[in-house]
């Protein structure tokens, strides 16, 4: 059975030959991981993602307006990068942690001068890249080339997704984080103009991509609505300032054949309803330190929407013992009726062994397959 098979049964909620499985590992850690499954440096995360077994595969759509990305200054701790989304990041080495600051649309004035930037030039460079746009600073390939990479990942049997910002996860990178929560309740027209201009743009991106054979399997939205204890605002706020956004895309995606899944940090339980009116199909990473519990989301919401993820990387951290309890505990039931795709419960970090992650796939071997 390919990864494509397994995955599109796992959102059917039918059960394929095993559990689909598809990880984040921080980038510093990649590099180590390489040398433990004998591949050389110069590998890619495919590669490795192979080497464990994974199904999916993942593109990046740029939905940014383009500013211009450059590396501002390096040392060995940091890097401090201007992002072609509109702000500056301090990047931490060796951690996930980053710092945002200097956003570039300040006020609604400012706003109305660099709308304009969230256009799709076809002539330019592709939107549509395997490599990460994240603080990225080299150039983008050509279109041509993109679709002629995105051909080959089809041809490999996995299910190749596009990930890309969602209306919220987009629109406070330019506007700042704490600037947007207040706008949401300050200035409801300016949050409705910057949503609309971004999620119009993706839509664009990808009709244009299709048109050039870079149709995916799902689209993968990141949008980052949840904090450790609840949703970042009230479902009233998300059903009137983001939802209309989310379906949109909806609509349109299953207009074309096309997966919706979702990634949202923290304990965002309360949107799911929302998420599957949305026509989202797919939620992840479900961060079990938020109460993110699979036992109870599978009872109330697994007729309706698959889970994907859940498992504890602090578990993965700790030893064999507490990986097989977790895995044996949370997948067998999760995957019940399919519905249930593994990934860690955010990302796997740099304190997790090569040994404890290749004992965490061992045991997706022993308690995630199906009788």
């Amino acid at each position: 059975m390919t990864g494509r098979e397994r995955v599109n049964m796992a959102l059917d909620h039918k059960e394929p030959d095993r559990v689909p499985r598809f990880d984040s590992f921080w980038s510093e850690m990649i590099d180590d991981y390489k040398a433990h499954l004998g591949l050389d440096k110069s590998a890619t995360i495919i590669d490795v993602n192979d080497k464990f077994g994974f199904d999916m595969e993942m593109y990046n759509l740029d939905c940014s307006m383009r500013f211009p990305a450059k590396v501002v200054e390096e040392t060995d701790e940091i890097v401090i990068v201007t992002d072609r989304c509109g702000y500056t990041a301090r990047k931490y080495k060796n951690s996930p942690l980053s710092e945002f600051y200097d956003h570039l649309n300040t006020d609604y004035e400012t706003w109305q001068t660099m709308k304009h930037r969230f256009n799709l030039d076809t002539s330019d460079t592709t939107r549509i890249d395997n490599t990460h746009t994240f603080l990225r600073t080299t150039p983008m390939p050509a279109w041509e080339e993109s679709a002629a990479k995105f051909k080959n990942s089809l041809s490999s049997g996995r299910f190749v997704a596009i990930n890309g910002y969602g209306p919220y996860e987009g629109t406070w990178r330019h506007r700042g984080y704490e600037n947007l929560l207040m706008d949401l309740v300050l200035d409801e027209k300016y949050c409705h103009e910057m949503f609309s201009v971004m999620m119009d743009l993706t839509i664009e991106v990808l009709e244009y991509g299709m048109s050039l054979g870079i149709k995916p399997d799902g689209y993968f939205l990141t949008d980052d609505l949840g904090s450790t204890r609840s949703t970042l605002f009230s479902p009233e706020t998300y059903r009137k300032m983001i939802f209309p956004y989310h379906k949109q895309l909806g609509d349109f995606l299953h207009k074309h054949g096309i997966r919706y899944l979702i990634h949202s940090c923290g304990n965002i339980e309360s949107f799911l309803p929302g998420f599957i009116e949305a026509g989202i199909e797919a939620v992840q990473p479900l961060q079990a330190n938020t109460t993110m519990d699979i036992a109870k989301l599978k009872k109330e919401y697994g007729a309706d929407i698959t889970f994907w993820g859940n498992i504890s990387a602090i578990a993965m951290e700790t030893g064999f013992a507490e990986i097989e309890k977790e895995i044996s505990t949370k997948v067998p039931l999760a995957m019940k009726g399919g519905g249930y795709i593994y990934h860690s419960d955010h990302s796997v970090p740099l304190d997790v062994p090569f040994e404890n992650y290749e004992y965490v796939i061992k045991m997706l071997d022993k308690y995630g397959v199906y009788k």
